[in-house]
């Protein structure tokens, strides 16, 4: 890719500033979207774990929470754990 500093070589074709402005606007969009279902994916496992927690606690307190947390994160973490 284009490095700001990057100088151009003489023979290279010109990019008009709005195609860069497009590119770059496409690219974010990509990136916004792929966070947008990860962070859907993360809120739904702790709200359903949370429920689930607070079902066979038969409590409504902070602890449930917690402990959805600490499964979320676990479950979220799997992929990237030891090998």
């Amino acid at each position: 890719g284009w490095e700001p500093m990057e100088i151009a070589a003489p023979d290279a074709p010109k990019v008009k500033i709005m195609d860069q402005v497009k590119a770059g606007a496409r690219a974010a969009g990509a990136r916004s979207w792929s966070y947008a279902k990860g962070f859907a994916a993360f809120g739904a496992l702790y709200a359903g774990s949370e429920c689930v927690v607070e079902k066979v606690r038969a409590k409504h307190d902070i602890a449930n929470s917690a402990y959805a947390g600490c499964f979320t994160g676990g479950v979220m973490a799997r992929a990237g754990g030891p090998s």
